[in-house]
């Protein structure tokens, strides 16, 4: 598979929903605005996958010296120092990053609810721009995430959702500063096998992409001059959208037969995990679903389509 090299600009921040989420001392998640490139963003299709595109952040520029007041000593320095960019590049736990804008998020954590603090570890391959994580829980027991790009921003939610007193633990990579965030995501599900006494990654009902990307596979079908015909191959769920006429003449979307489309967010709610994905690029034209355990396997239910989008970060 191909992958565009891509540059990046600073992030908007993502909202850890958990049934066990860390925030920062305040109590709320924090939030980044971030400026958007014009560059577009293609969605990866089966000839070509491309890691999210971002766009290149502007050199600081100088200023003349001014008399500007020093900063008192109630202000926070490592407030004003934080970058989301400082995780791309970073090796060890996320907690100690201090340089990382949510490093807080992963410290004091315990997602399998024993008592006991639990810590995310990062890894960092500058050859292929790949990191992996892994997850050490305070029990001893480990759980290794597969590769996503370094320019991932990683969330960790956990929950029973089998009701069998084991929790299930939810990996997503969100990719804030991407042209267009809700193109791309990475997503993982893994439960504890007594048997091997070892995390192992959950089979969902789902098409699978580049580094375990979770995708919808949509056939479009052009049926009036701005509307398509969306069908989803892994239930049957169709419906008529409007889409602007750029997005079907010049975004694959006129007669595409497969289509595999990112799961953007995933949300894990006490018995199900809320998905999202966006049907066309920068559109925010989205399907959201949901994946319910029955009988320890996973199914897709409550499909729908909205023209407004769930943003994480909000």
């Amino acid at each position: 598979m191909k992958k565009k090299t891509v540059a990046c600009i600073l992030g908007s921040a993502m909202m850890l929903a958990s049934l066990t989420a860390c925030t920062g001392d305040n109590g709320e998640t924090p939030v980044l605005e971030a400026s958007v490139a014009d560059t577009e963003a293609m969605a990866p299709t089966e000839a070509e996958t491309v890691e999210p595109e971002t766009a290149e952040p502007t050199e600081a520029v100088e200023t003349q010296e001014t008399n500007e007041t020093e900063p008192t000593e109630t202000e926070s320095e490592d407030d004003s120092e934080t970058s989301p960019l400082m995780l791309w590049e970073y090796e060890g736990y996320v907690d100690e990053c201090k340089e990382y804008t949510w490093w807080d998020e992963f410290a004091g954590c315990d997602y399998d609810g024993d008592g006991a603090t639990d810590r995310v570890y990062r890894s960092y391959t500058a050859d292929s721009d790949l990191a992996t994580y892994r997850i050490e829980f305070g029990n001893g027991r480990t759980l290794e995430v597969p590769e996503g790009w370094n320019t991932g921003f990683p969330h960790v939610q956990a929950g029973d959702l089998n009701n069998n007193g084991e929790v299930e633990v939810l990996f997503t990579l969100t990719y804030d500063t991407s042209t267009d965030p809700l193109e791309f995501g990475d997503m993982w599900l893994f439960f504890w096998d007594g048997e091997f006494e070892e995390y192992k990654e959950e089979p969902l009902p789902l098409a699978t992409g580049e580094n375990g990307a979770r995708c919808l596979t949509i056939a479009y079908k052009k049926t009036a001059e701005d509307t398509l015909s969306v069908q989803v191959a892994q239930n049957g769920f169709s419906c008529d959208v409007v889409a602007e006429k750029d997005q079907i003449n010049n975004w694959y979307y006129e007669d595409t037969d497969a289509e595999d489309i990112l799961v953007y967010y995933a949300d894990l709610d006490k018995d199900c995990i809320h998905c999202y994905t966006q049907m066309f690029s920068k559109s925010g034209q989205c399907l959201t679903f949901d994946l319910v355990s029955k009988d320890y396997k996973f199914e897709i239910e409550n499909m729908e389509y909205t023209d407004e989008p769930f943003y994480w970060w909000e």
